[in-house]
């Protein structure tokens, strides 16, 4: 009995504990320096102004192994050559030291080759509805299909081996 109560105890202070200090946030391994707007274009090979069209993020995201690729329809060039649409890559999150772009916004972005990034400078200028996005292959729901499909086949075999073993 006495054993039971102290395994309660400790469960009880350790869910207690958790609650008070709370769920950790995520890490980031980055060390950004605060630079003025002439230092970030002094170290990108590209900066420009452009609207984001496409995220194309990876199907089972995983840190900097499955980068996330961006495309830009870009609008005005402040350093380097650009056509009029760039695809850049980052990481999948903040954690990752990616940058987090939303289809449909216009950003200041500065590239060192076809990288960017949180320490980048990049800069969400706000909404630009008067931009087409990209339409790319919703793959997240074609898994879910594949998933489902996947589940409903295994349960019915279950149950046609079930029903087998219960007629013999």
């Amino acid at each position: 009995m006495q054993r039971g109560l102290r395994w309660l105890t400790a469960v009880v202070v350790i869910a207690a504990a958790t609650v008070l200090v709370g769920a950790p946030g995520p890490a980031c391994a980055c060390g950004c320096q605060p630079a003025t707007e002439a230092e970030y274009v002094q170290r990108a090979d590209l900066a420009f102004e452009g609207v984001v069209v496409d995220v194309d993020e990876p199907f089972l995201p995983s840190s900097d192994a499955n980068p996330v690729t961006v495309r830009f329809r870009v609008e005005s060039v402040t350093k380097g050559s650009s056509r009029s649409r760039v695809a850049l890559r980052t990481g999948v999150d903040e954690a990752s030291c990616g940058f987090v772009f939303v289809p449909g916004h216009r950003y200041r972005v500065y590239a060192v080759g076809e990288l960017t990034g949180m320490c980048a400078g990049n800069r969400d200028l706000g909404a630009a509805p008067d931009v087409p996005l990209e339409e790319g292959w919703p793959w997240a729901l074609i898994g879910l299909g594949v998933a489902a499909a996947v589940l409903v086949g295994a349960v019915t075999l279950l149950l046609r081996r079930g029903r087998r073993a219960d007629s013999l």
